[in-house]
This record gives C-alpha cells, structure tokens and sequence, in this order.
C-alpha cells in the first residue's frame, strides 16, 4: 500500500508505504524500517508522508509520531510533540521559508529550529479559531505566503503566518477535505471525500469562493472517475 510519493532535492524517489520507506535512486531501491537488523529506526513502519527541508533533513511521517533523518550522515531522529495522545502524522509541509509544519490527527505543529523541538500551535501561542484536536489531512501555502490546512471532518482552515492567526471556513462543501492544490494560475482546487473536486479561489477579504464542483456521474464517460480526491497535481511548464 503506498501513501505517498516524493523527489527530493537530489532527485531521489521517496516512497512512503504501508511496510516502510524505500527510497529509489533510478538503479536500486534502499528500504527503511524496523526490524531484526535495525531495531526502532522508524517511530513505525506504516510511514504516511515525507518532505525535504533547505538543511538536507528528510522529516517523515509515520503512524506513530514523526521522524527526521539527516541524509549528510544517515542519522535518524525520533521527534517528540509534547499536549497530544495520538501521533499519527498525516501531511508534512516545508514553506519557502524553511519553515517545517506537521499535519497531526490531533491538530497542527511548526519545528521551531532555535529550540530544536516540535511545538503544538494551542490558543496559547496562537490566536482565532485553532483546530485543536482536530484531524488534519491536508496542507498548502498559498500565493501569499499563508497556510491552507484541510481537515478530515472539521472543514477548511486558514493559517496567517504573520500574524499567527487562525480562520475557519466550515461551509459543507469543505467539511472533509484530503487534498489540496494550487495551479501556476493561482486557482485552488480542494480534493474532498465524497464530495468530489472543487475549484475554488479567495476574496481580498479572505473569504472562501467555490467556483465549480466536480462530481462524478454514472452516465457520464466525461466526469470525475470518483468524487474522492486524494492527490491533485498539474504538468504547467
């Protein structure tokens, strides 16, 4: 069962699966996991998802907490996150900034580099509506440098990393979202599930605009194959 798929900055493939990550550099395919020969190197082998940060660390997702493997000398780390019972590690985000994000099934958490650890965003350190607790499964930053944060059943959320404010879209159409994506034309398209594919854009006051909604149709050879979304992507030069 395969997750997720992913090129680094080296042009490796990173392949997170239900039995591990293999990692494939165009001749052979190296697997991580743990077993007999490498006991707990990862917090679980169901692995769910990966990004490469700007300092060469792969951050992996898994089932049971989050990674780091540090691919100049092969070291891995386990990363804690304090304020959580669950670990699960759905979505891993890297800004353009460098900043690392991490989508929880039980909210949202950024890497704070200085401090090296994983920080909870909580109404403590955070202001507007925070989905806490809230299971996340997808995340996008937009054009304007903001976070889009799309839950399983809790709707859209929006991240202003400025001001490290929270805004929650719940209209029905977004309730449960699993991915999310924007075109080099700026259009946010919003894979659902059970709601199929919508396009959708922002006012300048940040409200939420839904375009079109794709949805499939028996009868109709040219509709949406399903109206579950998983992964969206486009080929734009």
């Amino acid at each position: 069962m395969v997750h997720h798929i992913y090129q680094d900055r080296d042009g490796f493939i990173w392949i997170s699966t239900f039995y591990g990550l293999f990692r494939y550099d165009g001749y052979e395919v190296r697997t991580y996991k743990s077993n007999l020969y490498t006991p707990g190197l990862l917090a679980n082998n169901n692995v769910l998802c990966v990004a490469e940060d700007r300092s060469h660390h792969l951050w992996i997702g898994t089932h049971e907490g989050l990674c780091m493997l540090d691919k100049r000398t092969g070291d891995m780390r386990r990363m804690k996150l304090e304020g959580i019972d669950r670990h699960r590690v759905n979505e891993i985000l890297v800004s353009k900034g460098n900043q690392v994000y991490c989508g929880y099934i039980r909210g949202v958490a950024c890497y704070d580099e200085q401090r090296d650890t994983l920080l909870l965003m909580t109404r403590k350190n955070s202001k507007g509506t925070v989905p806490e607790r809230v299971n996340v499964q997808a995340m996008l930053e937009d054009e304007q440098g903001d976070l889009l944060i799309g839950t399983w059943q809790d709707g859209l959320y929006r991240y202003a990393v400025k001001t490290r404010t929270f805004t929650h879209y719940p209209q029905e159409e977004v309730k449960s979202v699993l991915s999310l994506f924007q075109d080099s034309r700026g259009v946010i398209w919003i894979g659902t599930n059970g709601n199929g594919l919508l396009k959708a854009r922002f006012s300048s006051d940040k409200k939420l605009i839904i375009d079109n909604i794709y949805r499939h149709e028996e009868r109709n050879p040219h509709s949406l194959s399903s109206d579950y979304v998983y992964a969206i992507h486009d080929f734009a030069g």
